[in-house]
């Protein structure tokens, strides 16, 4: 049970850093990802993956 409980935690912390990496761009609050592969490109590079 511990190890489902760590793998949600990490999967929500996750989900919200790449919501607060994308309202960080037009400092607006929005709950989709981007549907161009340039923005999620962009997006990965702010979460610290490279291009």
């Amino acid at each position: 049970m511990k190890r489902a409980s760590d793998a949600l935690t990490a999967a929500y912390l996750f989900l919200r850093d790449v919501e607060h990496k994308l309202q960080m761009v037009d400092d607006l609050q929005t709950h989709s990802l981007p549907e161009s592969s340039e923005e999620l490109e962009r997006c990965a590079v702010r979460m610290g993956y490279g291009a």
